[in-house]
């Protein structure tokens, strides 16, 4: 009896030992699992999380390209339609900007870049207001333009931009790598803990073999389902990641769409995938890409008709259809009749989607009966969603190479029409100096010898009307010579290159020697003075101008001190020359840079009203600016700035 009692209490140990060990080990591996699992798909929302984050910063980037395809439109051509992709751009960049900050929270560097991207937009919006409000009063807007400014900037917002989604894509590798690894984990982890769920059973039990090697068959079981499972949401995962690469890489429309069924056609279990896009004008899509075999219709670029073409609105979620049961739930019934017809008994209809609009379908069929399930369903629509982003962004990049075609076009028929008025302007320029001076110098020729052979036979009326025909005329060739200027400056290309300053400053002077002497005037020159980007013979005719402007304008009796000096400032080079001359009231002091803008009459002051406006004009053409400093009866100090050499 001591036997059977001893033997019954060492079966009650066993059997309570194969009761508790599966139980705990059952626990740990559940605990285990559900831990991994956790894990698995925290890294799988944060694979998603970037995700979005890609997709917010191509949508930003769109933006910012609509922004300035607008604005340069609109500079180029004034036509205010273009500002339209700038103004629709414009209000709602700043909550997609928001938006992505908002997802970048996690990541503060990622985060600093937006803020240092926020900041150059704001900069990049200044300068194109200012822009844009002095194309829209008229005013000079082609040196801001030259000195490609706004172009630096927003170069440098789409490098913020690359390398912002360069990072994001880096960081969707590397978490999608640390899924494969859980994914892994899970999987090996499943694996040991069922097997060593066995050995314990085996151990513990000799009696209850049967069970336990059931056990362990049906945990072995679950747990290579459960890798298969894995293994399928990892490759899932790596084709859908493969397109979103195809998709940042922005290769033609046909051959991430060829690409992405291929992936398509190898996850799911199809004979056939087909991407048609969608005409609705004439109820009609057309096949652009296929993975099938070269007998299944429609072929690749065939044009398909679609009766009662669905409308833009998406519908609810899709569902598998077998087209032996001829379910035509808003589908087009001709393309389903047509696949039953080559022997497909499944069919599966996934929608590209994009801004509530549909661009297109994805259709997939099946030779077996009810061969996709709703997992399927999901994969399919997954695709669909990245094809139709691509599909919008191939359009995007059509319409903004149309608008550069069409700028470009614009831009030769203007350059077009430029040469011709040019060339107008070249024969009237030439008109004016050879028709209409001979006609000047004739009547003065013959003044003077009216005066010289004859003007002892004229009273002195009549001699005083011989020499104001002389002097009205030497005025109108002056005149004529000064327009002559002003018209070579605003049509001839200046070339500018580093010049010596002195050099043209003294050549100047040896042009002025006579007006010197006559007015006896003193010029001095402060050395040293620096190289200045100009065009030599528009530099030397400026400096001109302002040195004969000094000697001209003061009181009567007084001896002209004119002091000319250069000053380095930031890039530029302020070339000043002073005088102690009458002065310029406040009121008066940029009327005088105008055309014909003269504050004094000829019998005070003689002259063309024009030489200043020369100065402007040459400052300006050689990317500078001219102004003044005056007062009135304290001399004047008229300026030009020009770039540093």
């Amino acid at each position: 009896m001591a036997t059977v009692g001893i033997s019954g209490r060492q079966f009650k140990r066993v059997l309570t030992r194969s009761v508790l060990a599966p139980l705990l080990l059952t626990l740990l591996l559940a605990g285990t699992f559900l831990g991994l699992i956790a894990y698995l798909l925290s890294v799988g929302q944060w694979v998603d999380h970037t995700d979005q984050v890609i997709a917010q910063a191509n949508r930003l980037q769109t933006l910012l390209i609509d922004m300035e395809t607008g604005f340069r439109g609109y500079l180029l051509t004034g036509d205010r339609v273009f500002l339209e992709p700038y103004s629709k751009a414009g209000a709602v960049i700043d909550a997609s900007l928001d938006d992505l900050v908002e997802l970048v929270s996690d990541n503060p560097p990622q985060g600093r870049r937006l803020g240092e991207l926020r900041a150059d937009l704001g900069q990049w919006r200044s300068y194109a207001r200012r822009l844009i409000g002095l194309r829209q009063t008229g005013g000079d807007f082609t040196s801001a333009v030259r000195n490609q400014e706004g172009k630096r900037r927003m170069d440098r917002m789409r490098d913020r931009m690359a390398d912002f989604i360069q990072t994001e894509v880096s960081l969707r590798e590397v978490r999608t790598r640390d899924l494969g690894r859980t994914t892994w984990a899970v999987v090996g982890t499943s694996l040991g803990l069922a097997v060593l769920l066995g050995t314990g059973l085996g151990y513990l039990t000799r009696r209850q073999i049967v069970l336990v090697s059931a056990s362990y068959q049906q945990a072995l079981s679950v747990a290579e389902n459960q890798a298969e499972s894995l293994r399928c949401s990892a490759h899932r995962l790596e084709a859908l990641h493969e397109i979103d690469r195809d998709i940042l890489r922005a290769g033609s429309l046909d051959d991430l769409a060829a690409a992405a069924l291929a992936r398509l056609a190898h996850v799911l279990p199809c004979d056939g995938a087909f991407l048609l896009l969608y005409n609705p004008t004439d109820h009609q899509a057309r096949v652009i890409a296929r993975s099938a075999a070269d007998a299944v219709r429609p072929p690749q670029g065939a044009l398909v008709t679609l009766d009662g073409l669905p409308d833009h609105q998406p519908s609810g979620e899709g569902k598998p259809l077998a087209i032996a049961e001829m379910v035509t739930v808003d589908r087009p019934a001709p393309l389903q009749q047509n696949f039953s017809e080559q022997g497909f008994h499944s069919f599966l209809a996934a929608y590209l989607v994009a801004q509530g609009r549909r661009l297109g379908e994805v259709d997939l069929v099946a030779t077996r009966p009810a061969a996709f399930t709703q997992e399927h369903v999901q994969i399919a629509e997954e695709v669909a969603h990245q094809l139709a982003i691509a599909v919008q962004q191939t359009r995007f990049r059509e319409q903004l190479q149309r608008h550069a075609e069409e700028l470009e076009q614009r831009v030769e028929e203007r350059t077009a029409q430029l040469q011709e008025t040019n060339g107008a302007l070249e024969a009237f320029s030439y008109s004016i100096s050879h028709d209409l001076r001979a006609p000047l110098r004739a009547m003065e020729g013959i003044a003077q010898a009216l005066l010289e052979d004859y003007g002892g036979g004229l009273d002195a009326t009549g001699q005083d009307y011989a020499r104001r025909i002389v002097s009205s005329a030497q005025q109108m060739d002056a005149l004529i010579q000064d327009l002559l200027a002003y018209s070579r400056l605003s049509r001839s290309d200046l070339h500018t290159q580093p010049v010596n300053l002195p050099s043209a400053v003294a050549e100047a002077l040896e042009l002025l020697q006579a007006e010197i002497r006559q007015r006896d005037a003193q010029v001095s020159v402060d050395e040293p003075l620096p190289l200045v980007m100009a065009h030599h013979p528009t530099l030397v005719q400026v400096v001109t101008n302002l040195l004969a402007n000094a000697m001209k304008f003061v009181a009567p009796g007084t001896r002209p001190e004119v002091g000319v000096r250069a000053e380095e400032r930031t890039g530029l080079v302020r070339l000043s020359v002073q005088d102690n001359g009458i002065g310029i009231a406040p009121t008066h002091q940029q009327r005088i840079f105008d055309v014909f803008e003269r504050l004094h009459g000829d019998e005070h002051y003689p002259g063309t009203g024009i030489g200043l406006a020369i100065v402007r004009k040459g400052a300006e053409r050689m990317g500078g600016r001219a102004g003044v400093e005056s007062a009135e009866g304290r001399g004047s100090c008229f300026w030009v700035e020009l770039p540093k050499g």
